[in-house]
């Protein structure tokens, strides 16, 4: 049976491979604004008359491309001078959203947060779509292909609007226990 100490564990002499140092040194920084979150793809029909036949168009809405913009200019910010990762990337996400005005009391409790207001931040956007927007505004800026992204800390909380990125190049699992702990 595995335990958790032994996913946890890293061998002391656990080989090098030199295709996966890291090629650039951890970045962190913060975007301010609303996190948008990625579109999915949509289509739309129409007919061709010069075919003769029904088609579709296939196209990804245009909602989040601000949003990528600021986030590929706070990444060029924090390190002007920074390489693409070649190897395998650690990211960690904090999404904070605003508190909706329903979690606040009203008259004398204005500003006060209800007993029962939720702590954890449960509700749209999908987590999963704003790390794709992230994700999107980054590649090429910070590693080559999406692929390489190989663990992801991600959560949505509840404060002043924005994202907390970090990213950091891994040479080996243990990257990721120093990137975390």
């Amino acid at each position: 049976m595995t335990t958790q100490a032994d996913l946890l564990h890293v061998p002391a002499a656990e080989p090098r491979r030199p295709e996966c140092a890291p090629t650039i040194k951890p970045v962190t920084f913060r975007v301010h604004g609303l996190p948008v979150s990625q579109p999915r793809t949509a289509a739309r029909s129409f007919f061709n008359p010069r075919v003769g036949k029904h088609m579709a168009h296939i196209y990804t809405p245009k909602g989040a491309d601000l949003w990528k913009a600021q986030v590929a200019h706070a990444f060029r910010e924090a390190s002007p001078q920074q390489e693409t990762i070649a190897g395998p990337v650690i990211l960690f996400l904090r999404f904070l959203l605003p508190r909706p005005k329903g979690h606040f009391g009203s008259g004398r409790n204005a500003g006060v947060l209800k007993s029962g207001a939720p702590m954890e931040h449960i509700s749209k956007p999908d987590l999963d779509n704003l790390e794709k927007a992230v994700k999107d505004a980054l590649k090429g800026l910070a590693w080559r292909d999406d692929s390489q992204v190989f663990a992801v800390v991600k959560m949505k909380d509840f404060g002043q609007p924005g994202v907390w990125v970090r990213v950091a190049g891994a040479e080996s699992r243990g990257e990721i226990l120093k990137f975390l702990l």
